[in-house]
């Protein structure tokens, strides 16, 4: 017997290391023992804080819907019943739910009183369905909500939605038990049948099916699934969501059965959030249809008519004309019609906004006009981009202009729509394929440090995200054995016909507008400097290619200090702007400052670079530079500043105010000087 227990022991010490153990007298469930791995996982100190927050009691921590069978599987006197194993959830002392695998065997306790020895292994990373899902599930569809547990083919319902439904609190041989039961209309068992494979499959899925339920009444009921599987895949349970839809159903079809009446117009506009008023005309006055516009009549304290519309100067006077011709064709004639006006918004900031009105005039019997239904569109942002285009191809029309052509594409399509004005040949090809192959293209065509900028501004998917946009950037290019610099005006609009989005772009050289000094100077012997445009340095006549990006912004921040001294500590605040000073930094610095002169060495003895006790500065007197030919005030270079001045770099724009005042006061003496 000793030897025995001695067994038992070492098994039951064995086993306390891999699984949680309960020992609990059967006819009371009175827990007699828990150990540490069990007691641990329902989040208890010890067996004394398990019981002081239970109780004696087990089934105190057995879920609700698991408890019956719980009990039931507790007091089957055979010691192997048909299904030894039984899953259930466990409260942990936090109130939530963990799911454990039970078996049990009998035994015989102190004072002969009949136990029970249960195993219970935590099966929560396959069997429990989390509980944000069930939530999610729960809170979003709401109505009626059942649990399936697909290898056993049960569904199971809550038992207060039972109730409240008058359901069967379980559904046994699913999916067809529905099917079977009347539950699921003959119409909808196809779509039915497809929603469940999906769940047996784990897939998610949405279905609209007709229900008869116990009270004889037609249903519709909308139900979506989140499926839970094991680690092969498999699905093993899943919450299934069922709302109530019959009134939606219903509305839609009673549309559907008067979509030429003004009440399905008046079900659509509850849901619009277009502006839409009704004009009465034997009362003289606009009635909000739907909500954004009773918000606009609101700022009027009196019914509004057309003639106060037109007294309150909201309409251009240009317009005003149209307006009345408008109200005209609605009342004399029962016109429909529509026309475009520019409105004075009731915004603080009092713009001005392009609005589009659609009318459609509804006759009584004899043919009299009795009211107007008007639809007001803001096109402020799609005129602004049909102006755009009408403008470059006016630009394309003056010969005085400079060459530019432009590109159009369908980014919701993908596609190459037209494109307008010379395009040069080099780049044909590869600009009238679809929107991804012309970029793809291009960007190939950009200079390596230059093409993550490009991305950001012109990458197909950036460009949708953002919807709505427009900018101008210029990028150095390879065209042919030459780099230009080509500036990109580009915007993005919705087509007003399609909703597709769709890109335009204004590609010109700026190095077409050079003016007549820069050309001189790039051209002349010696060393010459373009801060104008894009940064370039030409060494008599050629550029020069600097690839390393750090000495190349290293030289044009020297530039930007005009021959004055710059501190490794102000290098490093600009070009590793949240490097702090170190020993590596230095380093870094130094080896920027060796590539920069290297490269300037192979193409000019001269000392373009001076250093000085960890100082650097731009030897200016050897230098010609067109920011230092502006800023000296000769008539001659005062048309070197257009607007740009270093735009690869941002640091680069604190200059841009000190040229721009420049260019005011160049542009006054020019005036009085005539």
């Amino acid at each position: 017997m000793r030897a025995e227990k001695g067994i038992q022991s070492e098994w039951i010490e064995r086993m306390s290391k891999q699984v949680g153990l309960l020992s609990l007298y059967q006819d009371k469930f009175e827990v007699s023992y828990l150990n540490e791995l069990l007691i641990t996982e329902l989040k208890y100190k010890n067996l004394e804080d398990f019981k002081t927050h239970i109780g004696n009691s087990v089934l105190e921590i057995v879920h609700p819907e698991d408890l019956e069978e719980f009990r039931r599987f507790l007091l089957l006197k055979t010691e192997y019943p048909e299904n030894p194993k039984f899953k259930c959830r466990l409260r942990c002392k936090d109130n939530s739910f963990t799911w454990y695998e039970v078996s049990r065997v009998h035994c015989v306790g102190r004072e002969q009183k009949p136990m029970l020895l249960c195993t219970l292994i935590n099966v929560s990373g396959y069997m429990k369905f989390p509980k944000k899902m069930y939530q999610a599930a729960t809170l979003q569809n709401g109505e009626i909500v059942i649990r399936i547990e697909v290898e056993e083919k049960t569904a199971y319902i809550p038992v207060e939605l039972a109730a409240k439904y008058n359901l069967p609190e379980k559904f046994l041989n699913m999916p067809y038990s529905l099917i079977e039961s009347g539950y699921i209309l003959d119409e909808s068992v196809v779509d039915y049948l497809k929603f469940y494979g999906k769940i047996v499959k784990g897939e998610e899925g949405t279905v609209e099916v007709q229900s008869r339920g116990i009270d004889g009444v037609t249903r519709w009921l909308y139900g979506k699934s989140v499926v839970k599987c094991n680690e092969e895949g498999k699905a093993v349970t899943a919450v299934v969501s069922f709302l109530d839809i019959t009134e939606k159903k219903k509305k839609e079809i009673k549309i559907n059965r008067l979509q030429q009446s003004e009440m399905f117009f008046k079900k659509v506009a509850e849901l619009s959030e277009r502006i839409i008023l009704k004009y009465e005309f034997h009362t003289d006055c606009f009635i909000p249809v739907t909500g954004r516009a009773g918000k606009i009549l609101e700022k009027f304290p009196e019914p509004l008519s057309p003639l106060k519309i037109i007294n309150a100067q909201f309409i251009e006077d240009e317009y005003l004309w149209e307006v009345h011709r408008a109200f005209y064709n609605m009342k004399k004639e029962a016109r429909d019609g529509s026309l475009c006006v520019r409105i004075k918004s009731l915004s603080a900031e009092k713009r001005w906004k392009w609005y589009k009105f659609t009318y459609y005039v509804i006759v009584d019997s004899e043919k009299q006009p009795t009211h107007a239904i008007i639809f007001c569109d803001d096109i402020t942002k799609m005129r602004s981009g049909e102006l755009a285009e009408q403008c470059l191809e006016n630009n394309l029309n003056r010969k005085s202009q400079k060459p530019v052509f432009n590109l159009v594409y369908n980014l919701s399509l993908d596609a190459f729509e037209k494109s307008e004005g010379m395009v040069p040949g080099y780049y044909a090809d590869g600009v009238i394929a679809s929107y991804s192959k012309a970029f793809d293209w291009i960007c190939g065509q950009v200079l390596p440090e230059y093409r993550e900028k490009f991305r950001k501004c012109f990458s197909k998917n950036i460009l949708l995200k953002k919807g709505e946009d427009r900018g101008e950037e210029i990028f150095p290019v390879k065209y042919k054995e030459r780099t230009i610099s080509v500036k990109a005006a580009y915007q993005v609009f919705k087509d007003v016909y399609t909703e597709s989005l769709i890109i335009w772009i204004q590609c010109q050289e700026t190095d077409v507008g050079t003016t007549e000094a820069e050309k001189t100077n790039i051209i002349c012997k010696g060393i010459y400097i373009r801060t104008f445009g894009h940064f370039d340095i030409f060494i008599n006549g050629k550029a020069v290619p600097i690839q390393n990006a750090k000495a190349r912004e290293l030289l044009a921040l020297l530039v930007d200090k005009r021959g004055g001294f710059i501190s490794a500590e102000e290098i490093l605040s600009v070009l590793w702007e949240d490097e702090p000073m170190s020993t590596k930094a230095l380093a870094k610095i130094r080896q920027t400052v060796m590539i920069l002169k290297n490269v300037l060495k192979k193409y000019t003895e001269e000392e373009v670079i001076e250093s000085q006790r960890g100082l650097r500065r731009l030897n200016i007197d050897i230098v010609k530079c067109d920011l230092y030919d502006y800023l000296s005030g000769a008539s001659e270079y005062v048309s070197l500043y257009q607007g740009a001045y270093m735009p690869n770099y941002s640091w680069g724009e604190m200059m841009i105010p000190e040229l721009n005042r420049r260019k005011v006061r160049f542009s006054e003496q020019d005036f009085y000087e005539e």
